[in-house]
């Protein structure tokens, strides 16, 4: 599961929000080999909250239009505060909290599921920046791994490393080789 929507970013884009994190867990998996692993799955929670890292959302959803062709998309659905699940949630972060650890991510989200919109900061690390808090946070967006992984044209040289370094590594080398990048487009909504 990726708090936020970046790990799809294939590596085209101009901005990609935190690469290392979510390629380092998708290589991870796919290494997997295992008849006991029948299926392999990414989640992604947490629509808008990567735009703190610069990723441009209507890429996100322009990656998602493209696996969808291919049935990479398995669709989505929500967590909302009436929920067990969106309790349980809140919960676990009030009591991360409490013992001094934060989470963008999972300040946004529940953010999001008390009904706050916008511009609205619960956590000090975002301070000073603009966030856009809403309802489409508590959407889990469900894709077969596989297919995230075919859409991104460094997966081989990702299987290949042994250390975050490496994975740096491996993307920036894809980066460069790039002629150009996919330039942020604003959603007409």
């Amino acid at each position: 599961i990726d708090g936020g929507t970046d790990s799809l970013m294939f590596g085209d884009e101009e901005q990609l929000g935190t690469p290392t994190e979510d390629c380092t867990s998708i290589a991870g998996v796919m290494r997997v080999k295992s008849a006991n692993v029948k299926t392999k799955l990414l989640l992604c929670l947490g629509f808008g909250i990567d735009h703190f890292h610069g990723v441009c959302h209507s890429l996100f959803l322009e990656n998602v239009a493209k696996l969808s062709k291919g049935g990479g998309f398995l669709g989505a659905f929500s967590v909302t505060q009436e929920m067990l699940e969106g309790r349980m949630l809140v919960e676990a972060y009030d009591w991360v909290k409490k013992h001094d650890q934060d989470s963008i991510v999972v300040s946004s989200v529940c953010s999001a599921l008390a009904g706050k919109f916008g511009n609205c900061h619960s956590s000090p690390r975002t301070a000073g920046s603009t966030l856009f808090i809403n309802a489409l946070m508590g959407l889990y967006w469900c894709f077969q791994l596989e297919a995230v992984a075919g859409h991104m044209p460094h997966m081989g040289n990702l299987m290949k490393t042994k250390s975050s370094m490496e994975v740096m590594r491996a993307i920036t080398d894809y980066r460069k080789g790039l002629k150009s990048y996919r330039k942020p487009t604003s959603m007409p909504l």
